[in-house]
């Protein structure tokens, strides 16, 4: 039948890849609508998973290697060429899984979804030409953001400004971190039973322990969680950083500045903004804490603490995703002046 691919593993993350890159459909959504309905077994809907964010998350330089052996890639169909990314993706990235088994379930596919046209001559060249001999080595692309980029799959622009904001050293280790797979956690609600489920579950208690700053009964204080880029989450949510509309920091900074203004006016005496966001970028973060404290005379910066002292940023707290294998996040205090 021409629509068994779609009853695949494979063929359902190419569904999602081709929402996602062609209909700019957010990935978790996309992923769990499929997997909702899906007649997969739990370990097929795991490799599709793995699929989706992992072709998603290396797509800079599955791109790159994808261009050394197709000569146009806009005389492909969308499709093909999503097809060929994930296909590549299982090939470089996970080695349990044998290389025949990626080109055969990927010319299967391209023989079905191509209604037999001819796609699949294509693929099957392709990935059987990308499985026969070494990958292409991005550590030789002389542009120091260029070579980044493709190393880690980043958009230059973000290289770029990671690099101004953090410096190299730092940066590259917040490059490197962001392929480090995310630990399961647990929130306790009832402290009286941390030491209880720590025992029972080996887990380790986090050092982040944000309510120590931030009690759970200070009604008096307003929070705003910032709309923000995001930037702080790409780990988990790798399609952020293809967002071109994320780029321009000053008009999300304009945004955030005119939240605080608004939501400040409703601010008795004495009382406190906390202001949050989850990127690590200085526009959407300290910056706009300034601008605001400029333009608010009546406002005073609380000083935050914490014991992690290396959060800790000119009385603010600024967490980035090397520091301990977290998103990234960054949390400010404001009080209106008695």
């Amino acid at each position: 039948m021409a629509n068994d691919w779609k009853k695949t593993a494979r063929g359902q993350a190419l569904e999602v890849l081709e929402e996602v890159f062609q209909e700019g459909a957010y990935s978790n959504i996309a992923l769990n609508a499929h997997l909702s309905k899906s007649q997969l077994t739990d370990k097929d809907k795991a490799l599709v998973t793995e699929i989706v964010y992992g072709t998603l998350a290396r797509k800079i330089t599955l791109e790159w290697i994808l261009a050394h052996v197709i000569e146009d890639r806009d005389k492909l169909e969308p499709w093909v060429y999503d097809l060929l990314l994930l296909s590549l993706y299982q090939l470089a990235y996970l080695d349990k899984i044998p290389a025949h088994a990626v080109v055969n379930d990927a010319v299967a596919i391209a023989k079905n979804r191509g209604n037999k046209k001819g796609a699949e001559k294509l693929v099957n060249a392709v990935l059987r030409k990308l499985s026969s001999q070494p990958l292409p080595n991005p550590s030789q692309i002389k542009r120091v953001n260029k070579r980044y980029s493709v190393q880690y799959s980043l958009p230059v622009w973000l290289v770029k400004k990671l690099i101004d904001q953090y410096g190299e050293d730092r940066a590259l280790a917040i490059f490197q971190s962001l392929f480090v797979r995310n630990k399961a956690s647990v929130r306790v609600t009832d402290a009286s039973r941390l030491e209880e489920i720590e025992e029972a579950t080996g887990a380790e208690r986090s050092v982040l322990s944000l309510h120590q700053v931030f009690p759970a009964d200070s009604f008096d204080k307003i929070l705003v969680d910032a709309p923000c880029s995001g930037i702080g989450l790409i780990r988990r949510k790798p399609d952020i950083k293809y967002n071109k509309d994320l780029q321009d920091f000053e008009s999300l900074k304009a945004v955030q500045l005119d939240i605080l203004s608004s939501v400040c006016q409703t601010l008795r005496k004495g009382g406190i903004i906390t202001y949050s966001t989850c990127t690590i970028i200085a526009e959407e973060n300290q910056e706009v804490i300034q601008a605001f404290l400029e333009s608010h005379p009546d406002f005073e910066q609380v000083a935050l603490d914490h014991p992690c002292k290396d959060i800790v940023v000119n009385g603010c707290l600024a967490i980035t995703p090397e520091q301990y294998l977290t998103d990234g996040f960054f949390i400010a205090q404001l009080r209106k002046k008695a």
